[in-house]
């Protein structure tokens, strides 16, 4: 092992201004790594947010797909994410943590 680097790559869903990730996760297989966290359309990471959850692919660091969860309120955050013992399911947990509404928790599943 040499410590160097092997690939280099940034996420950037349309329509967004700024990305923060709150937590990954590797596929079982190892082939696919999962992160969640908010997606702003405001830049500066201002409200209003949306829980993002993306996929790529470990060996090139190439996005497979991303995901925004929308609820009732305004602002959301990915906090969590894991994936099923045979890789076929994506879960993310979303917090909703809107100034007007109590904090509430999401629980989404992927295909992956």
């Amino acid at each position: 092992m040499t410590g160097r680097t092997k690939w280099v790559s940034r996420i950037v869903p349309d329509g967004f201004e700024q990305e923060f990730l709150d937590a990954a996760a590797i596929s079982p297989d190892g082939r696919s790594l999962y992160l969640t966290g908010a997606a702003f359309v405001v830049p500066g990471g201002e409200e209003p947010a949306q829980g993002l959850t993306v996929a790529a692919t470990i060996a090139t660091g190439t996005q497979r797909w991303s995901k925004v969860v929308t609820t009732d309120t305004p602002n959301q955050a990915g906090r969590s994410v894991a994936v099923s013992p045979d890789g076929g399911t994506v879960y993310a947990v979303v917090e909703d943590f809107s100034a007007t509404a109590p904090q509430d928790f999401t629980t989404v599943a992927f295909k992956a």
